[in-house]
């Protein structure tokens, strides 16, 4: 079992949720352990598409779901599933900020984060952004930080300097900086 969840663990989300549980019953019990869901990338999953098989196309025909699958309700299920081993999460490019306090509650080991393009910031009654203050706090052991897109950037980078001194990779991307 130890092999199999080493190998599982190294396979992307799509190959872990549709292909793998269904092989057999023992690689099925071998997913359910919580250090096959230690990196979390969900940027790799093509959602949203109409070219290509998309992954929610995939999941709703092998789970004989429905209507549309909720992203962000997908994404709570697979930060849940990783039973606090969680060490390297890549959110999709939108994602609401629900998903983003679960992570900072749940994934005390992450080590690298990706945030996502698109995310709702919620603001005190003096206009600070309170979302990425209270999340970067919670965040300390983080020493790779993937940012992109975001008019907020000063106040990030202030929250990151106060609170992750591990951080030796920071990259930013498509940010204005004023």
């Amino acid at each position: 079992m130890d092999c199999l969840v080493n190998v599982f663990g190294r396979l992307g989300l799509e190959s872990l949720i549709l292909d793998v549980p269904f092989v057999c019953k023992s690689w099925y019990n071998a997913t359910l352990n919580p250090l096959c869901w230690q990196n979390l990338d969900f940027s790799t999953i093509s959602f949203f598409g109409s070219f290509e098989p998309c992954f929610e196309k995939r999941i709703r025909a092998q789970f004989r779901v429905n209507g549309k699958i909720d992203l962000n309700a997908f994404v709570k299920f697979v930060l849940l599933r990783s039973g606090r081993f969680a060490t390297r999460i890549v959110f999709p490019r939108c994602c609401k900020h629900e998903a983003l306090f679960l992570a900072a509650n749940v994934c005390p080991a992450l080590k690298t984060l990706g945030l996502p393009i698109f995310v709702e910031l919620d603001h005190d009654q003096y206009g600070k952004i309170t979302t990425v203050k209270h999340l970067i706090r919670k965040w300390k052991n983080i020493d790779s930080l993937i940012i992109e897109n975001s008019w907020e950037m000063i106040a990030i980078l202030e929250q990151i300097g106060m609170h992750c001194k591990n951080v030796v990779s920071l990259s930013i991307k498509g940010t204005y900086i004023d």
